[in-house]
This record gives C-alpha cells, structure tokens and sequence, in this order.
C-alpha cells in the first residue's frame, strides 16, 4: 500500500539526512564506529555499520550511502 511504501522510504538513510536523522528515522540506526577527519572544505565523517555498508558525510549532512551486497 502508499502508507507502507512512505513507511519504508523513511526508513531507508537518504542522501542529506543528518546524523541524527539516521539514528532516529531509519533502520540502520547508530554506527558500530565512526572516523571523522577535517579538511579545507569542512568536516567528513564516516559511519561503518559491520552488516549494512557505511554513511558517509560532510558538513553533517549525508553525501553518500555505501551498502554491502547480500549473499541471500
């Protein structure tokens, strides 16, 4: 159904959540580690999750989503 379909999307990390955001509306919740580093344009985070892929961000928000690939 719709409210099923907008269920999962909010579930599912989206490219410019924030942190806070993933830990609280989606499924892959708090990383298992973080690495953050500075740069000249600003602050990069990664999020590693042992089962899921990584996050990454910078400036707080999310640039990219890394999923691992199933071997269902």
């Amino acid at each position: 159904t719709q409210k099923y379909k907008l269920w999962k999307a909010a579930r599912d990390p989206q490219i410019g959540m924030t942190g806070d955001q993933i830990i609280k509306a989606t499924y892959w919740g708090a990383p298992n580690r973080k690495s953050a580093y500075t740069t000249s344009r600003g602050k990069d985070e990664l999020w590693y999750y042992t089962d899921l892929g990584y996050i990454t961000f910078k400036n707080g928000k999310v640039t990219s989503i890394s999923e691992n690939s199933g071997s269902d």
